[in-house]
């Protein structure tokens, strides 16, 4: 092996060229992940970082955990969901902790493949650590299973930096804005798409969403649908 590859740079550039765009690269991907320690790791980080589904991380649970069910007939928005088979045991999260650390990118799209919708309670009860994907810096929520919101916070990582969330006028998704400024601290971009808008919940969406642009600090990028001149000042002063 030509002693450039031991060069860090270098070797995140030339692994760079196989972004896993399709199976062919993440194939070769893979293969190079196998054949060496040295590719190994960066390898992983480049398949693992960006993720529409927690299907992925959950497969590699042990075999008798999860099961894939297929529909029929199958849809754009719905072809096949994770099915748990037993309880989920804290040494079933011994290999999936070696990936999600990996992953940096979530974007939960309606078009996901695979939901994992009817393993999200038992992974909210189970998980070992604060957030699914401990790294996670990006995260697009627009879940064509309007259940899966509720298990957002599973997805809400420290260190995020970009979020785009769509939730219905329910108080419940509402409540969920209340906290965001908390949880995530080093927001720089947010968009917040609210739907339309109920007579009853409007004064109370206005204020959650003053309450969370004017409780952050780091904005570079904010899209929302309203908010006050309490909020607009503080964007200003930014």
């Amino acid at each position: 092996m030509h002693r450039c590859l031991q060069i860090h740079e270098v070797l995140e550039m030339t692994l760079g060229n196989l972004t896993p765009e399709n199976r062919i690269d993440s194939k070769g991907l893979t293969c190079l992940a196998r054949t060496s320690k040295l590719f190994h790791d960066p390898a992983l980080d480049i398949l693992w970082k960006t993720q529409n589904t927690v299907a992925n991380l959950l497969r590699c649970m042990p075999a008798d955990v999860v099961k894939i069910h297929y529909f029929q007939p199958q849809t754009p928005y719905k072809k096949a969901e994770l099915r748990l088979l037993r309880p989920i045991m804290a040494s079933d999260w011994e290999r999936p902790r070696l990936y999600n650390r990996c992953v940096k990118i979530l974007a939960s799209l309606p078009n996901t493949s695979v939901s994992a919708s009817d393993i999200l309670p038992a992974l909210a009860m189970s998980l070992p650590f604060d957030s699914v994907f401990p790294e996670l810096t990006d995260l697009s929520w627009v879940s064509g299973f309007e259940q899966d919101f509720d298990y957002i916070r599973l997805f809400l990582a420290q260190g995020l930096t970009k979020i785009r969330i769509h939730c219905d006028d329910s108080f419940d998704q509402l409540s969920l804005l209340s906290v965001l400024d908390r949880k995530c601290s080093s927001l720089t971009d947010v968009t917040i798409y609210t739907g339309d808008i109920l007579e009853e919940v409007s004064p109370w969406i206005g204020m959650i969403l003053s309450a969370l642009v004017r409780g952050q600090r780091n904005l570079h990028s904010l899209a929302i649908q309203m908010t006050d001149m309490a909020a607009l000042e503080h964007v200003a002063l930014l």
